[in-house]
């Protein structure tokens, strides 16, 4: 896989498949950096990498976080998914395991990755943002995903 640049881009422009925000890439799964604990250690999925993780029946399922609006939801979401309107993610928080890996999904990935990075700070360790959200999806695994 080509070098990524902080930014996540690798040398033929393309996003990497998993990166870290500001500071490289991280594996997903690899454990925070102990010399830099204060910085974000929020991990960024493409959709094909989530697409293979969901059907390897030997990985722990991680938990599938929806921030979209339910009219988005209603048009179409991944199976399986937990549904928490953004604007409803303080208030709802205690919802979800901080332990539990969880992919936050969105349309495009900007929503999710704010969320994600809200509760990181609130003390969620393994958040993982779904790069390019519910249309990349669409783009990358499902070409009969409805969009919008």
């Amino acid at each position: 896989m080509p070098a990524a640049d902080a930014r996540g881009i690798d040398d033929a422009g393309a996003p990497s498949q998993h990166r870290r925000f500001a500071t490289g890439p991280k594996e997903h799964g690899a454990p925070p950096a102990a010399d830099n604990p204060g910085t974000d250690t929020m991990q960024h999925l493409q959709p094909q990498a989530l697409a293979d993780w969901l059907a390897d029946a030997e990985r722990p399922r991680p938990v599938l976080l929806d921030v979209r609006e339910g009219w988005e939801v209603a048009h179409c979401a991944l199976p399986g998914i937990v549904h928490i309107p953004m604007n409803e993610i303080p208030a709802r928080q205690q919802e979800l395991d901080p332990d539990v890996p969880t992919v936050v999904i969105c349309h495009h990935g900007m929503r999710s990755f704010q969320v994600a990075m809200f509760l990181e700070r609130n003390g969620f360790e393994q958040m993982i943002n779904l790069t390019g959200g519910v249309a990349g999806w669409a783009d990358e695994v499902d070409s009969a995903f409805p969009r919008y």
